[in-house]
């Protein structure tokens, strides 16, 4: 399936099915990765939920929401610190439109938030000046998939990097010449 079309999908789950309607009860959401950039390979989105007023109250009524209207296979959620605060994440997958969708709900800061968007905003900002970044990387994460490699061996932010920074365009150049950054 093509980019295109898994974001046609992704919307229906965000509009049709009333996810985002939802989340906008709880603070101001940003939805990011992949979807933002037009880069989806796979059936996942990432959503960034701004909240400064997050309570567990918050968390119980989200993850009550999405347990009665996703019937999720899976699902999980944590409190954690990053970049030295507390944020939650509730991630889920759930088998909807004839597929399996994994949906990740991180609740940051609006700082913290504004750091993922202007990261996804600088890659699509690149790939817009040079259209076949677009397909080298789609086609280096497909590969990667196909091949268990994909976010085991190499992240999307791995490849962003190579591909933009290092003009690497295929998995061998990946991983014969890309150093990850530590």
């Amino acid at each position: 399936m093509d980019n295109k079309k898994i974001k046609e999908n992704a919307d229906k789950i965000l509009y049709e099915y009333g996810l985002l309607n939802e989340l906008n009860k709880y603070g101001n959401t940003h939805i990011i990765g992949s979807y933002k950039m037009d880069l989806m390979v796979y059936n996942d989105l990432d959503i960034d939920i701004e909240n400064t007023n997050i309570n567990m109250s918050i968390i119980h009524n989200i993850t009550r929401y999405v347990l009665d209207n996703f019937t999720p296979i899976w699902f999980s959620g944590r409190e954690t610190i990053m970049a030295n605060k507390k944020c939650y994440f509730l991630g889920f997958e759930t088998n909807i439109l004839e597929k399996t969708w994994n949906v990740d709900l991180w609740f940051f800061d609006k700082m913290e938030i504004n750091k993922c968007v202007d990261y996804c905003n600088k890659i699509s900002e690149k790939i817009n000046k040079n259209p076949e970044f677009q397909d080298y990387i789609i086609k280096i994460k497909k590969e990667l998939i196909h091949n268990g490699m994909y976010g085991s061996e190499f992240s999307s932010i791995d490849i962003y990097d190579a591909v933009l920074n290092y003009s690497i365009i295929n998995v061998d150049g990946l991983i014969k010449n890309y150093q990850k950054k530590e």
